[in-house]
């Protein structure tokens, strides 16, 4: 494991690469998220018309500036939480960057997706919403994305050991995220590689907020 063999810096740098390279690599299920389960940029005929059902959507030319906007966007925060993990000194502060990082970059993509579910997909029938059709493919990996993220944070007002569970739970959760959707690994992938940056930490062994009981841990 990177954590036990490098320093936590060197860790958090080597993690967030990664993250970036798990982008690039799983950027092209974000087309089929986009073009096969949501229809973004298609279009179907009228309710009760021959081509209703019928899907008719953008060449793969027509994705690259949403792909852009999502993996770039992604890629852009990996790529800053990398070069600010070998520039911040104390570990607990680095840990909670990179776990607001995780989570910018898996909330960049999902409101981004959810945004063209609701606004770029033509002939939609009536009475369904964009954002039921996003809910509907994607709403159990968000889930799981939420829940990481929760327990990355709550391991930061833990003791030690639980920290650590804590840490863990969130890496496995936020995977989970890009297996049970995989059009959706181009966000939950680099996520789940910063969220293991951080939990190669040292835990914080009292709260962000105050030190319980007058301890002092190196950080």
């Amino acid at each position: 494991m990177a954590g036990s063999l490098v320093s936590p810096r060197a860790a958090a740098v080597l993690w967030s690469a990664v993250g970036g390279a798990a982008a690039l690599v799983t950027a092209p299920g974000l087309i089929w998220l986009l073009r096969d389960r949501l229809h973004v940029r298609c279009s179907t005929g009228a309710p009760g018309t021959e081509g209703y059902g019928t899907w008719v959507c953008a060449d793969g030319i027509g994705y690259i500036l949403p792909g852009i906007a999502v993996g770039g966007g992604v890629m852009m925060l990996v790529v800053v939480a990398m070069i600010i993990s070998g520039v911040v000194s104390r570990d607990r502060v680095r840990a909670v960057l990179l776990v607001v990082f995780a989570g910018a970059a898996m909330a960049w993509g999902n409101i981004l997706i959810a945004y063209g579910s609701a606004n770029l997909v033509h002939g939609r029938a009536a009475g369904i919403s964009g954002i039921e059709t996003w809910f509907d493919a994607m709403g159990v990996a968000v889930l799981c994305q939420a829940v990481s993220l929760a327990s990355a944070i709550a391991s930061f007002f833990v003791g030690a050991r639980a920290a650590r569970i804590a840490a863990w739970v969130a890496v496995v959760l936020a995977c989970l995220g890009a297996v049970v959707q995989p059009g959706l690994a181009v966000t939950a992938a680099p996520g789940a590689f910063l969220l293991m940056g951080a939990a190669c930490q040292p835990p914080m062994r009292d709260s962000v907020v105050g030190r319980r009981g007058g301890e002092h841990t190196p950080g």
